[in-house]
Order: C-alpha cells, then structure tokens, then sequence
C-alpha cells in the first residue's frame, strides 16, 4: 500500500474519531436537556395541581348547593386541569334568598383559572358586603371592579374604588336604619300593638332598599363614565361573562341578570329563555347597563345555569353544537331525573366530540325547583 493511501486511511480514521466524539457529546447535551425538560416539566404539572388545588378551594362544593338546591346537577369540565369557568352560590342564613352564577373568563388554563378566582373573590365581597340585591347591579358593580384593577391610567386621576364605593354606601345604609328604627317606634304603641305595624316596616324596608339601589346605581354610572372620559389603554381580553340569578324560595321569584349568557327555565316542555345584555363583565366599546329580570317560578320548573363551552363544542362534522341543539337536547332529557340529565349530557357530549379536542371550558347547572325544604 503506498504512502499516499495510508495517509488517506488515517485521515479518515481521525475524522471518524472526531464525528464520534462529536456524537457522544450531542448525546450527552441532548440527556441533559432531556433531563432539564422532565424537571421543568414535572415542576410545571405540580404548579398546575397545587392550582387546581387552590382553584378548587375557591369553588363551592356541590354538596354545600345540594343544601339550597337538594334536585339538581352540576357538571364542571375544564378544557385543561384548570380553566376560566367558575360557578357561585350563596344561601342567605335566614332562608329569604339564594344566589346563584355561572361564569366564564376569557381564556382557559392558568390565565382563564386567575381570573376565574378573581372574578369569585369579587362576588364573595359584594355579598359579605350585601351591598345590594339586585343581580343587574351586581354585575355593574364586578364591572365597575375589574376596570379598576386592569385600569391604564395616563393622568394622575384616580377614580373611586370599591371600598370607598362600599364605604359611602354604608352611611347611607346606616340611615337606613337609622330612619326605619325611628319609623318603627314612632308607628308601634306597646299597648296596642299589632301585627299590620311589622307589615308597615318591612314595606318601608322594600321602599329604602329601592332607593338605595338607585342611588348605588347613580355611583355606578358615575365612576363608570369617568373611565370614558381618560385616556384608557383598553384590554377586551380581561373579561367575564356571567349568569347570576337570585332566588326567594317563599315567593317563588327568580331576579336574573347575565351578561354575555343567558340562562333557560323549561317547564312542561316549554322553554323560556332568559336573556343576557350582549356585554361582557369589563371594558367594552360600546357598554349598556345590566337589567335585573323577574320570574314567577313554578313546583317543578328546571333551570340551566352555563357557560358557552357545551354549545361551542366542535364535533360531528367538524361544526359547533349549537345553541339549537342544546336546547333541544335539554327539552328531550328534561323529564330524567337530575342524574339522569347529568349523564345524557356527558354522554351527547362525548359522542359529538368523538375524536375532536375540547374545545373550551364547560359548565352546566340544573335545579328542579321546589321551596319545599324552606323550613
């Protein structure tokens, strides 16, 4: 073999040392990525657990609505661990209302699931604060909140917040009082005393709670505005759409207000929808006021409290389930009793989204209405 050759031989040799020393160290890199990768990746899954966890603690749990509501369902699927859809209830000690909501934030997984906890954090402080019972004010109020906190202020002005709001709104509750107490000593002679005086208070109850709603929604307006007349970097994405309902057992009134969802009331196979104002919980370009709406319920009626996530899931042939058949769907299974719905919904759901993704977080509530309970 001449020189020449051999020279070739040992270059090549050298060239297949080096690209295999070279393989050993992208493969070594590579191992330690990987393991970085499974680190992170662990990390990221005990993240969103303890936030599903905490998540969690935030949400009633469906025992605690099983005592206001002892005939109902409750399915909750978030489109990952975690996601923007919440649900709310409060039970009022002495039996005299129930209140109960169904929101979405915009966005799911960890973003979503934030502002879903804000949004709860919002509700408990309206109710600890009982700062009305007018479900379209309570809205107002929550969007009123989540302008404040994601406000983009040039100037120094700083509008009013919900503390000073609540504050100012406690004076004239304490009038309230103060003047009903005296109403009430001045109507009552303890020697004669009858019943239709109790019944004289409570109307004057009803008549100042109206009038301190009034004066609550004028504030409202007012702050509400203020945000129009600054310079404001709007952001849509921080919203949330909601159905919230109030409910008087004793007399059969359901108060409903939603923005951007409505809710359905089906009895004898009839459906009655009641409407959302076509607005979100936030900042919007062209905003209208929340309405509070009365319906007389009946023994028997069955109410759906949810957000979009059923409706807008993708299935079938590759298209939307739609509100039509939703509500289709709930007409058919309306008669099963409450596990029975709950089931042939997840089921329906299941079958349309065949192999599909979930297309968004889900939530659906049904309560058969009875006041029986009421002691």
């Amino acid at each position: 073999m001449s020189s020449s050759k051999r020279q070739e031989i040992e270059r090549l040799k050298e060239r297949i040392e080096y690209l295999e020393r070279e393989i050993r160290r992208y493969e070594q890199q590579c191992e330690k990525l990987k393991q970085s990768y499974d680190l992170q990746y662990k990390e990221l899954n005990e993240n969103v657990e303890y936030a599903k966890f905490i998540q969690q603690a935030f949400l009633p749990t469906f025992e605690e609505i099983k005592l206001s509501f002892p005939d109902s369902f409750l399915i909750y699927l978030p489109k990952n661990q975690i996601g923007g859809d919440f649900y709310f209830h409060y039970h009022d000690p002495s039996h005299e209302y129930i209140i109960f909501a169904v929101g979405d934030a915009t966005g799911h997984g960890i973003p979503g699931a934030l502002l879903s906890m804000l949004g709860l954090s919002m509700l408990n402080e309206i109710v600890r604060y009982q700062l009305t019972l007018n479900p379209g004010l309570i809205l107002e109020l929550m969007r009123l909140n989540l302008k404040f906190i994601f406000r983009r202020l040039t100037t120094s002005f700083r509008p009013t917040t919900l503390d000073e709001l609540f504050e100012t709104y406690l004076f004239d509750f304490i009038a309230f009082i103060t003047e009903s107490v005296k109403y009430f000593l001045a109507k009552i002679n303890p020697f004669t005393f009858k019943w239709q005086n109790l019944k004289d208070l409570f109307s004057f109850s009803s008549y100042m709670r109206a009038v301190l709603d009034k004066r609550l929604e004028y504030q409202i307006q007012r702050q509400s505005a203020l945000y129009h007349l600054i310079d404001i970097d709007k952001d849509y994405s921080f919203s949330f759409d909601m159905s919230l309902g109030l409910f008087y057992p004793k007399k059969n009134k359901l108060y409903y207000s939603g923005a951007n969802l409505s809710s359905l009331v089906i009895r004898n196979g009839d459906i009655f929808e009641l409407k959302g104002v076509r607005n979100p919980i936030g900042f919007y370009f062209e905003e209208k006021r929340f309405q509070t709406r009365e319906f007389e319920l009946q023994q028997g009626d069955i109410i759906y409290f949810f957000s979009d996530g059923y409706k807008d899931q993708i299935g079938g042939e590759n298209q939307k389930f739609s509100s039509k058949r939703f509500k289709n769907l709930l007409r058919e299974i309306h008669n099963l009793s409450m596990d029975g719905q709950k089931e042939a919904l997840y089921s329906y759901f299941r079958f349309w989204k065949g192999d599909f993704e979930q297309t968004d977080d889900i939530t659906v509530s049904g309560i058969r209405w009875s006041n029986d309970f009421i002691s």
